[in-house]
């Protein structure tokens, strides 16, 4: 049985009320209560989003079956089967935008959380940085490309 722990807007509060907080990459949570779950930017400047708007600007969020399918089907199902140590990445557009700058090449080892390009999406200009270490194999766009959410930008070979 739950443990009664306080009151909520008046209403008795349990721990299974509690939210469930987890931390997608630096500065992106998953915050599920109940049957609820919602998706929490936090901005370099301090200001939280909810996902659907910061200062008035409105913010696509990719949701739970958009990151379920690209989990499960971005990989190189080639070098898989293989049996290859290494599996093969892509990194897709988050958002529809326009490449400003790209900070890698072709063969360049990457950290986890080094920055990849930067996407200008509604004048904001957006840092996509990788979410492993790997090494560049393939890079799609250039410096100018528009690009649309979910279109494939750069593969990788993850160490």
């Amino acid at each position: 049985m739950a443990k009664i722990i306080g009151e909520i807007d008046g209403a008795k509060a349990t721990s299974d009320d509690l939210p469930e907080i987890s931390e997608q990459s630096p500065g992106h949570f998953v915050v599920k209560a109940g049957n609820e779950v919602s998706e929490i930017f936090l901005t370099d400047s301090g200001l939280l989003s909810d996902g659907n708007s910061i200062d008035g600007i409105e913010v696509s969020v990719e949701t739970d079956k958009e990151r379920i399918l690209r989990e499960r089907f971005s990989g190189n199902a080639d070098n898989d089967k293989a049996g290859k140590t290494t599996k093969g990445m892509i990194l897709k557009a988050p958002m529809p935008g326009m490449v400003k700058a790209i900070s890698v090449s072709v063969g360049d080892k990457v950290q986890k959380n080094s920055q990849i390009l930067v996407l200008e999406a509604m004048k904001m200009e957006n840092s996509i940085s990788a979410g492993f270490i790997g090494s560049v194999s393939k890079i799609h766009v250039e410096v100018g490309t528009s690009v649309e959410k979910n279109m494939p930008l750069v593969d990788f070979t993850q160490a």
